[in-house]
């Protein structure tokens, strides 16, 4: 009852009428399993239970119980307990309240026990010789191989292939007979009779079924034709006399649809389909999708082991246009990336490779089948056309070798892939083979063994670890192996460091790069190393480790393999993270992301729960007005012309951190020794703060000296048709607002300061006045010297700039100090009341002694240091959130210097810490981690 009435109570603080419904993933801790599974569970009006992700019925436990328990080895039924054990305590919501999804879900963390985490859904992007009459247009089965492969088998109708998209045209005249029907299930009868807990899943799953009023066996889109182009390459029907022929057409595909029919061009429940296609027996499922903007997140994480615990072998695309940037779900353990070539071979400009990529397929302009009729057929290409073919050899492996299990399919399937170094001369160091079906059929999986790394660890000679190489550093490298294969001898692995577009790198010296083993059993695991390498120049660019082995099978047949890891030899940046939001700091002054040096982008920008990276890069630049000097850590002028600030302390990670800049002489010496001091903390899934002091280190007083902190937002991939406005000036604080289209991100910067000499600066640039490659000296200083009249209006690529101006003079150890708030969100109206919060709190600001420990706050206990006017006289005491609730209060007649108080109950957050007496109002803000 009270985790019902305490629900309700936070979902009437965001109660609406016809809101548009959000997604919730939102995992229970352990002890509230009973009331999850009991279906008591009550959100109140606005957050609707849907459904369990793994529903009692669909755990192991439940199958032994009702005699449906498949042959399992001991081990896999560890690993699937394992898997299941989170899944069965998160539920998928249903929210239509006003607050923002993200919002909500801090809400929930924050302040309930039983929630041990939540985010909303992610959207994910698209990444688009038989009688068969357009057989021949189909070159890139001719590329792979498949017709010599299909002499051995064209694959088993018992070898289920998911098609994880945006739905199939199941009635199309070559996919009708390539889909896979669920026996066990009587279809239209609104009962899930074969007791999965799918209601008829008779030809598939319609897993947004509640968003579209359709049938749950419905996996049509009318509008969407991405899942019927994958699931012709995949397993079109053979010699039917129409049309195409799959690359694995004996197989049987098991069409799941993601995307709801409101929309198109991008997957909703793109990993909830993984846990259906496990669940149905799928031996493979194919993800033409994906999404660079963003951290790893734990829940998606436990829905890859979940379906790896099922032996099912997942492959992904790698992107289009990424580079090396990390893809997932390409990127997490387990999964297979696919990137694209040319049926010769050749990659395709801008295809994802580099870790994330592991092997190749010709999925340049690939015929397929199409969504316009039953009888249409198309051209198709990207990662998103790659990848079914890749899933297609698997199909047909896990058909002629039932004995493999996924990882060691995958592994099997990627060491029988065709060299295309010679082609790609350029790139061959960095490059994974191109799939080939016939090899894949043809050679023994067991005749080598299949030694891949799963982690890698970094050390100093004393054995300590490090966590980030500096100059002159000797390093010690460590690499967790494991065997999935055959057997081997004869094994020697040589370590490389090259460069992420293949060069060899000059700043790494690889002094012991070498290591052998006599011998390998199947299934071993082992530590390999160490390696040394010594760090001879600065290089904050992506690098790989580039690890290659060399030996024989058991049998003596000959064995080669690599693996890239991405290495950074002197990384000059740190990344901060707190529940799932990510803000990575340059050492030199850049925010968010980095490419001045034009090498791969640094950084992971600003990554916000289900709102994406929303930065691109920015930094921070002070200038002195009455010496008409810039220094700048923003990233291209940083880089190029004008960057002068020498670190002092560096970013470290962690979920709050300091770094500190001293200016060095930039053409002329600067007027006096000023140090710049950030704090920058995550303090809640929406809020960023920055609290920045200026301090005079020198003997010489300064004056007229100005701070800018500068931030390229991108509210959508595109970065284009944003506004930004003024929200307010209020003296002691101003905002800016950057927003877009209806329902797209809106960030928020305030500045505020105590300072009596401060003049805040709030402006709204565009990109034709400034942007991280073109901000020139003069405009940062009109950018800081204009108060708020600096705004540029119209729709476009826009930026924000803020901060603060002191006349001063600021003497030798004296100092002024300002902060910056970076709100977000998707209600105007919500991010407005938090930014007026701030503002008011600034307002009501009054210097004193008046301080906190710990800072931040952890722990049952808090003492708060009373300003030593109040010493003595009667006060009263509040922590008051920023939405204005009262969490804890307290009054003295005659106030002690120190006060101790109990804080066991107050959520994890930012508040307002206020004292009041008869004549004096005292207010600071506290952070508390739990």
């Amino acid at each position: 009852m009270i985790w019902r009435w305490w629900l309700m109570m936070v979902v009437s603080l965001s109660a609406a009428v016809g809101a548009e419904p959000q997604w919730l993933y939102v995992r229970l801790a352990p002890q509230a399993v009973p009331l999850v599974q009991s279906r008591t569970l009550d959100l109140g009006g606005d957050a609707i239970v849907e459904r369990l992700l793994l529903e009692p019925e669909q755990t192991l436990s439940w199958r032994h119980r009702m005699g449906k328990t498949p042959s399992l080895r001991s081990w896999q039924v560890a690993a699937i307990e394992r898997a299941e054990e989170p899944l069965a305590r998160t539920i998928c919501v249903r929210y239509t309240g006003p607050l923002p999804a993200e919002k909500f879900c801090v809400l929930l963390m924050a302040t309930h026990p039983l929630v041990e985490y939540a985010e909303p859904v992610r959207r994910q992007r698209l990444l688009l010789v038989p009688n068969d009459p357009l057989f021949s247009d189909q070159t890139y089965l001719q590329a792979i191989e498949a017709p010599a492969a299909w002499d051995i088998t064209t694959g088993s109708p018992s070898v289920l292939i998911g098609v994880s998209d945006s739905g199939v045209r199941f009635s199309h005249e070559d996919l009708g007979g390539a889909i896979a029907v669920n026996s066990g299930e009587i279809p239209n009868n609104g009962i899930d009779d074969d007791g999965n807990g799918y209601v008829d899943d008779y030809r598939g799953y319609n897993i947004t079924w509640r968003n579209d009023g359709t049938a749950p066996d419905n996996v049509f889109h009318p509008t969407d034709g991405h899942g019927t182009s994958v699931a012709g390459i995949i397993a079109a029907v053979q010699n039917n006399g129409k049309g195409i022929s799959g690359v694995a057409p004996g197989c049987r595909i098991v069409p799941i649809k993601a995307t709801p029919n409101s929309t198109d061009g991008y997957i909703l429940f793109g990993y909830e389909s993984l846990i259906y296609a496990a669940l149905r027996g799928c031996k493979v499922v194919n993800c033409s999708w994906g999404n660079e903007d963003q951290a790893p997140s734990p829940i998606e994480e436990s829905i890859i082991a979940f379906a790896l615990a099922h032996d099912v072998a997942i492959v992904a695309a790698s992107g289009n246009g990424t580079g090396t940037q990390p893809m997932y779900p390409a990127a997490y353990p387990g999964v297979l990336g696919v990137g694209e070539t040319e049926t010769d071979g050749r990659i395709v400009p801008g295809t994802g490779i580099g870790a994330h990529c592991r092997i190749l397929a010709p999925g340049s302009n690939a015929r397929t089948t199409g969504n316009v009729s039953d009888a249409d057929y198309t051209y198709f290409s990207g990662t998103s056309s790659a990848t079914p073919m890749v899933s297609g050899v698997l199909a047909l492996v896990r058909s002629r070798f039932p004995q493999l299990d996924a990882l060691q399919a995958i592994e099997h399937v990627r060491l029988s892939a065709r060299d295309v170094s010679n082609v790609n001369p350029d790139v061959a160091i960095l490059l994974p083979g191109m799939v080939n079906a016939r090899s894949a059929l043809e050679r023994d999986p067991f005749s080598t063994p299949a030694i891949v790394p799963m982690s890698v660890t970094y050390q100093r000679l004393d054995g300590t670890p490090l966590e980030r190489t500096q100059l002159g550093d000797t390093v010690l490298v460590y690499f967790r192996m494991v065997n999935r294969l055959g057997s081997g001898t004869q094994l020697r692995w040589t370590l490389q460091v090259i460069q992420s577009w293949g060069g060899a790198s000059d700043a790494v010296v690889v002094l012991d790069s070498q290591r052998e083993r006599p011998s390998v059993a199947a299934q071993e695991e082992f530590m390999l190393g160490p390696f040394s390498m010594v760090i001879t120049q600065q290089a904050p660019t992506l690098h790989f480790l580039r690890l290659e082995v060399s030996g024989r099978g058991s049998s003596g047949a000959a064995y080669h393999d690599v693996a890239l890891v991405p290495f950074y030899p002197t990384p000059d940046w740190a990344t901060i993270r707190r529940d799932s939001l990510a803000l990575s700091l340059g050492d030199y002054g850049w925010i968010g992301r980095n490419t001045g040096s034009g090498e791969e982008l640094k950084g992971e920008g600003l990554a916000v729960p289900s709102l994406g990276s929303l930065l691109y890069g920015g930094g921070v630049y002070v200038v002195s007005f009455s010496t008409e000097q810039v220094w700048s850590g923003i990233e291209g002028d940083g880089l190029r012309t004008d960057n002068a600030f020498i670190p002092v302390e560096r970013p470290s990670e962690g979920t709050q951190t300091r770094r500190i800049l001293r200016l060095a002489p930039a053409g002329s010496p600067p007027p006096c020794e000023i140090e710049l001091a950030e704090k920058v903390e995550i303090l809640d899934r929406q809020t960023v703060h920055f609290q920045v002091t200026l301090s005079n280190v020198g003997s010489a007083a300064c004056s007229d000296v100005a701070v800018g902190h500068y931030f390229d937002f991108d509210l959508t991939p595109t970065g284009d048709s944003s506004a930004v406005s003024l929200l307010f000036d209020r003296g002691s604080a101003c905002a800016e607002m950057m927003e877009r289209m209806p329902g797209d991100p809106i960030v928020v910067a305030v500045v505020r300061s105590g300072e009596s000499d401060a003049q805040l600066q709030c402006a709204g640039l565009d990109a034709a006045y400034a942007s991280v490659s073109n901000f020139l000296p003069e405009r940062k200083m009109e950018t800081l010297r204009r108060g708020t009249s600096l705004q540029m209006g119209g729709l476009g690529d826009k930026s924000v700039a803020v901060g603060a101006r002191f006349a001063g003079p600021i003497v030798p150890a004296s100092s002024r100090s300002y902060e910056v708030f970076l709100l977000f969100g998707r209600n105007r109206t919500e991010l407005r009341q938090r930014a007026e919060a701030l503002a008011s709190a600034a307002e009501q600001q009054y210097p004193s002694g008046m301080d906190v420990w710990p800072d931040p706050l952890w722990g049952n206990h808090a003492v708060f240091v009373s300003p030593s006017a109040l010493v003595g006289q009667p006060s009263q005491w509040h922590i008051i959130s920023l939405d204005g609730r009262t969490l804890w209060q307290a009054a003295w007649s005659t106030t002690p210097a120190r006060i101790v108080a109990d804080v066991a109950e107050l959520p994890s957050g930012a508040f307002a810490l206020v004292a009041e007496s008869r004549t004096h109002h005292w207010q600071r803000l506290i952070v508390r981690m739990r």
